[in-house]
């Protein structure tokens, strides 16, 4: 699946999680990601202006869907109620600037099978 995203931040970053090989939530900062302009990692402690999700899938003949959700994961094991969902072989785009709460500056992932490839694309903006 083809997502087009129109991002808007100042920094652009690209991380790609095939090398993850398990089902439990992780953390993203924009630190982890590395800025497709120069090569280099990103700058710590930016907020998420723009983010794309791309799944491609583990082919093991079953649906295994990923999770996203916009703050830090409490637990390894968080459950997956009420998070969003990343389909396989799909995707999900969102801007996540100007939430009444504040800056997105975490963000978690929960892949559904560790075959599974993730590919996030974001802009973000200084705190």
């Amino acid at each position: 699946m083809k997502i087009v995203q129109n991002f808007q931040g100042s920094y652009f970053g690209v991380k790609n999680l095939s090398s993850v090989a398990d089902t439990d939530w992780h953390d993203l900062k924009s630190e982890d990601f590395k800025d497709s302009l120069t090569g280099d990692q990103l700058p710590a402690g930016l907020a998420f202006f723009d983010i794309a999700i791309m799944s491609s899938p583990f082919n093991d003949g079953n649906t295994t869907n990923s999770f996203f959700k916009m703050r830090a994961k409490t637990l390894a094991n968080d459950p997956i109620d009420d998070e969003i969902e990343i389909p396989e072989s799909g995707g999900f785009a969102t801007n996540l600037s100007g939430f009444k709460n504040g800056a997105v500056t975490t963000v978690a992932y929960k892949k559904g099978a560790g075959g599974i490839s993730l590919v996030f694309q974001a802009s973000f903006e200084i705190v």
